[in-house]
């Protein structure tokens, strides 16, 4: 954790856009609360509340310029409870980790290389992600920033593809299961993938412009969030909302009713090993700085390693199979990460004005 590992504002836009849209590509965050045409409702209005707490992460940096939300709880709260909440975000990033690096093993494991250790699987994109790591965020942020034309590349490409398929009939009738279906879609939209934006709280602070960092935020939020919300319209319309709704990984099923000779499952693979590698490198590089930054020391790297290590046996540990993966992905991990993507923020933002109205009267 070096202060002069300076990057654009435009890197992060890049970088920000490859993390939003992430995995993406095999599965839908608007799916599973029996909201089945509705799920892109349940979506859209997920969108508009990840604005509003965008808005609120900018209000959070714009009152404490250059820092990591690590230090902004030790602001904020005191030495001790700043602390202990920073060391709950670290759990968070790697619980947060820890999914997307066993949703990835699954993921290959059962459609690419079913007799391949799902163990040496995982443990191939930590090693990839560990090494982008310990280069610093200039590197992953250079990475990333070639990569995402490739993956956008691959999105349209299938999306184009699969025309021939769509049904608009497959999205109505509209409301048909009611509105508590959409509200539990939308919940689950805020929290995956827009309140884990939160995560670049801890990145901020590396980029070299400060002035255009809102700028840069909410654009991959508004294209990355146009991108999820094309495919999420293209699965419902190709698939249908009940088979959808029983689908593990609905968008290699889709790419599926592509007819031969087009076979476009490894692009899927491809896209998923960007989104993956960008989301996992984010968490671990937030989580290394974060303890680097509990120790006042200056460095992430020597904790790269060993958080790594942690982090694959966190995955092996947590899930047995594919099954309790995706119940603890719908009824566990919305509810978990909301307080660190909302609650918290939201106090911080609070104490921050006050602090602030406090600070301009007493000059």
């Amino acid at each position: 954790m070096k202060k002069f590992e300076k990057i654009s504002a435009f890197q992060l836009f890049l970088w920000m856009l490859t993390f939003t849209f992430g995995d993406m590509s095999i599965i839908n965050p608007a799916v599973g609360y029996g909201a089945g045409q509705d799920s892109w409702i349940g979506f859209g209005i997920g969108w508009i509340l990840g604005i509003f707490i965008m808005l609120m992460y900018m209000t959070i940096i714009k009152l404490n310029p250059s820092k990591t939300i690590i230090e902004i709880l030790k602001d904020c709260f005191g030495k001790c409870l700043g602390i202990m909440l920073g060391i709950c975000y670290i759990i968070y990033f790697m619980y947060a980790n820890s999914l997307v690096v066993r949703e990835f093993g699954e993921y290959i494991y059962i459609i690419n290389y079913p007799d391949t250790p799902i163990l040496f699987i995982m443990a191939s994109l930590v090693f990839l992600v560990s090494f982008a790591v310990k280069k610093g965020p200039e590197s992953i942020a250079r990475v990333y920033g070639i990569l995402v034309y490739v993956f956008i590349f691959f999105v349209i490409m299938v999306s184009l593809l699969l025309i021939p398929h769509i049904q608009l009939t497959n999205i109505f009738p509209m409301l048909e299961n009611g509105w508590y279906p959409i509200f539990r879609s939308s919940i689950s939209s805020v929290a995956f993938p827009f309140g884990e934006l939160v995560i670049f709280m801890m990145i901020y602070d590396n980029v070299n412009n400060n002035e255009n960092i809102k700028k840069a935020a909410f654009s991959a939020m508004m294209i990355g969030g146009s991108i999820i919300f094309i495919t999420i319209l293209r699965d419902i319309m190709v698939l249908g909302p009940s088979l959808l709704e029983n689908l593990t990984f609905p968008g290699q099923t889709s790419s599926e009713l592509i007819p031969d000779p087009m076979n476009i499952s490894p692009l899927i693979a491809i896209n998923l090993i960007i989104g993956s590698s960008a989301e996992s490198s984010t968490y671990l590089y937030a989580s290394t700085k974060g303890i680097a930054q509990l120790l006042n020391l200056n460095d992430h790297r020597p904790f790269v390693f060993p958080m790594a290590i942690l982090l694959l046996i966190l995955c092996m540990w947590n899930y047995h199979d594919i099954f309790q993966f995706f119940n603890s992905v719908s009824e566990v991990y919305v509810y978990f990460a909301i307080p660190f993507q909302v609650i918290i923020p939201f106090i911080i933002m609070i104490i921050s004005l006050i602090k602030k109205k406090n600070l301009s009267q007493n000059i």
